[in-house]
């Protein structure tokens, strides 16, 4: 067994002991705050991977919890600069989370929601994240799996309200293969038809996740921000950095690696967040920001994501 293939099971299983206790343990229920579900999911991951604060890159989360309510599509975290929301009856909850152990990550997500009414959407939203792995395996084209999987979306129809409608995959997010340390890494797995000729090969583990929505056109990008991540061609920038920003962004990478963060944790695993410094070396394109991801307000979306690990003769699930 492979090393990468070794440790995405166990960060699988972790992952997997974390999402069941938010059902079991009733986390994720009406009258619930982000807040509380974020820090639940993140010192859950901690303490089952053994995380060491003083060796922070060997196992652990591997991206801050989000929890994306609604028309928020992905990308929102709590942050004490936002105001925290209690979720009602009628909220649709995207919740993605990631796991590594020495880098090999998981990063999977499932939908919650509390009124029967958006059962069938998310029955279908579900299935479709099944049907993609069931698409996938060596050899298979990206580009003509993101078209079967539009094509099995775009099939099918819901009644919502009295109202029905028409489903559609967000065609400008897509899933992605891992890589170590590498969230995003060289591959992505689109939601659409596409021109995409790269093919799956033998060791890859992928993300694959169908964003299900009511909303037809693109999903569109707006403020809050609170994740950030090392720009992958880092490398190159750090000569402009002042002696200041170089201490900071030295401590960055000690910490993060090129894993995902937010400001939440800055404040509380480094002490000393800055947002002046972090805006310079956004500025100086040693940072990247990802901003919060929003349909049309009234539109629906549901997320499954699921990882798999392609092996010579069959898919493996992981999550």
């Amino acid at each position: 067994m492979s090393k990468q293939l070794l440790y995405s099971i166990h960060a699988s299983k972790i992952h997997k002991e974390v999402m069941n206790e938010l059902k079991e343990k009733d986390i994720v229920s009406p009258g619930k705050s982000i807040q509380s579900i974020v820090h639940f999911i993140e010192k859950s991951v901690k303490t089952k991977s053994n995380y060491d604060y003083k060796h922070p890159l060997i196992a652990g989360c591997a991206f801050p919890a989000n929890v994306s309510v609604n028309e928020n599509v992905a990308h929102y975290t709590y942050s004490d600069q936002n105001k925290d929301y209690i979720l009602k009856q009628d909220d649709i909850i995207k919740i993605d989370f990631g796991v590594h152990k020495h880098g090999y990550i998981i990063d999977s997500a499932e939908t919650f929601y509390f009124n029967d009414k958006y059962k069938e959407f998310i029955d279908i939203s579900k299935k479709a994240t099944e049907f993609a792995v069931k698409q996938s395996g060596v050899d298979k084209c990206l580009g003509d799996l993101g078209g079967e999987i539009e094509e099995y979306v775009h099939s099918k129809e819901v009644e919502i309200d009295n109202v029905t409608h028409s489903l559609y995959t967000l065609k400008e997010l897509c899933g992605h293969n891992i890589g170590q340390y590498k969230i995003h890494n060289s591959k992505a797995v689109p939601n659409c038809q596409f021109d995409y000729p790269l093919r799956m090969e033998e060791g890859e583990v992928y993300a694959l996740e169908p964003f299900v929505s009511t909303h037809s056109c693109e999903s569109y990008y707006d403020k809050p921000c609170n994740l950030f991540m090392l720009n992958k061609d880092y490398l190159k920038h750090e000569n402009k950095l002042t002696t200041i920003e170089l201490e900071y962004f030295t401590k960055i990478k000690n910490q993060y690696n090129t894993l995902c963060f937010c400001d939440r944790w800055l404040k509380e695993e480094l002490n000393d967040f800055n947002s002046n410094i972090i805006n310079g070396l956004i500025y100086k394109n040693l940072i990247d920001e990802h901003e919060n991801i929003y349909v049309p307000k009234g539109h629906y979306v549901s997320q499954f994501e699921k990882n798999i690990y392609i092996n010579s003769n069959k898919v493996i699930e992981l999550t």
